[in-house]
C-alpha cells in the first residue's frame, strides 16, 4: 500500500497523537480514518487472522509474530513492529514523508514466511 502527500500538514505536538489509522480487516478490506499527516502519528490496526499459516508453539508457548514492515519516501530501509501482543502500532510521519509502503510478515518456528502485501 502506498499514500502519497500534496501538501505539509500538522505540527509536530505529539499530545495530539494519531492524525489517521488505516485498518486492515480479517474479510480483507483496508480502512482508512483520518488524514495522514507529517509530524503526526499514524496508528496501524491488523487483524492477525489474515495471515493465519505459521502458529507453532513451543512448550505450549506462541513462537509465531507478525510483523508490520514500513518506510517513508524520506528513508532507504524498512523499521518493523511486531504486532502478536496487540494488533495495532502506531508510528510517526516524518516531515519530510512524502509517501509510505508497508507489507506484513508471518514467521516463526517453522522458519516459514507469509507475506501481506499487494507484492504476493
Amino acid at each position: 500500500m502506498e499514500h502519497d502527500w500534496s501538501e505539509q500538514q500538522g505540527d509536530q505536538d505529539q499530545t495530539e497523537n494519531v492524525s489517521a489509522v488505516i485498518e486492515f480487516t480479517s474479510d480483507w478490506e483496508i480502512i482508512k480514518t483520518g488524514q495522514l499527516q507529517r509530524g503526526k502519528h499514524l496508528c496501524i490496526k491488523y487483524a492477525l487472522s489474515r495471515l493465519p499459516q505459521e502458529r507453532s508453539t513451543y512448550t505450549g508457548l506462541p513462537t509465531w509474530d507478525t510483523h508490520l514492515y514500513y518506510r517513508f519516501s524520506s528513508t532507504s530501509h524498512f523499521e518493523t513492529k511486531p504486532l502478536l501482543r496487540k494488533p495495532y502500532v502506531t508510528i510517526f510521519i516524518p516531515m519530510d514523508a512524502n509517501s509510505l509502503e508497508l507489507y506484513f510478515l508471518n514467521t516463526g518456528r517453522s522458519s516459514m514466511r507469509f507475506y501481506d502485501s499487494y507484492w504476493g
